[in-house]
């Protein structure tokens, strides 16, 4: 059976990792609310035209189908290391009967790595695909935000892959399980956080939530 003593200040230690993940990602919050509300703002802006001396609404949503399979991209990974931190747990438990859940956890850390740089990739993809299509960041302002929000979901979303990368590592240098599963605890939650602000920036950029918030009123 795969199971390891627990040191008493373990669950200290796991509210700290958890605090301190909580801090982070509030900060990166506040960044995108602050993103967000530029964004808001700039869409029901215009331009002056002065031959009509009206203004003229110059903003496009974005629409790309590649977006959709990204984001279930993005949400699979997240099931994988969720499962994977959840197994983290259970080796961690004396006498648990799931030796071959536990088995799985490198497993599952692999797919959420692949999965996630697939994330990436597609990512790289839509912005390629804009540019093919004359959508440059000094276009419009819709093109214009679309970049800086998912270029700026990305470094965020590099960092977590760096995380899952360190967590693989510690199970590969045969540190404690109690170790490994403290890295691993916290890295699912940053991963959970990053993966659930992209939903809402997908929502955002694809123009979902201006048709919610019409159809509500």
């Amino acid at each position: 059976m795969l199971t390891t003593a627990v040191p008493a200040s373990f669950e200290k230690k796991l509210r700290v990792y958890r605090l301190g993940v909580a801090v982070g990602l509030m900060a990166v919050l506040m960044l995108f609310v602050s993103f967000s509300s530029a964004f808001v703002v700039r869409q029901g802006i215009g331009n002056w035209d002065a031959k009509t001396g009206l203004y003229v609404r110059d903003w496009h949503p974005i629409a790309l189908a590649l977006l959709t399979i990204n984001t279930m991209l993005l949400v699979a990974s997240s099931g994988s290391l969720e499962l994977a931190r959840r197994a983290s747990r259970v080796r961690l438990a004396p006498a648990a009967p799931y030796q071959k859940l536990t088995e799985n956890i490198n497993l599952w850390l692999g797919a959420t790595i692949i999965l996630g740089s697939a994330f990436l990739a597609g990512q790289f993809i839509a912005w390629q695909d804009m540019k093919n299509n004359g959508l440059r960041i000094y276009s419009d302002p819709a093109s214009a935000f679309f970049y800086l929000l998912t270029s700026s979901h990305a470094i965020h979303l590099v960092a977590g892959i760096i995380a899952l990368l360190v967590a693989a590592l510690t199970a590969f240098w045969g540190r404690p399980y109690h170790t490994q599963a403290l890295v691993l605890d916290a890295t699912s939650w940053y991963w959970h956080g990053i993966a659930v602000l992209w939903i809402y920036l997908f929502a955002l950029v694809t123009g979902l939530i201006l048709k919610m918030n019409s159809s509500s009123t």
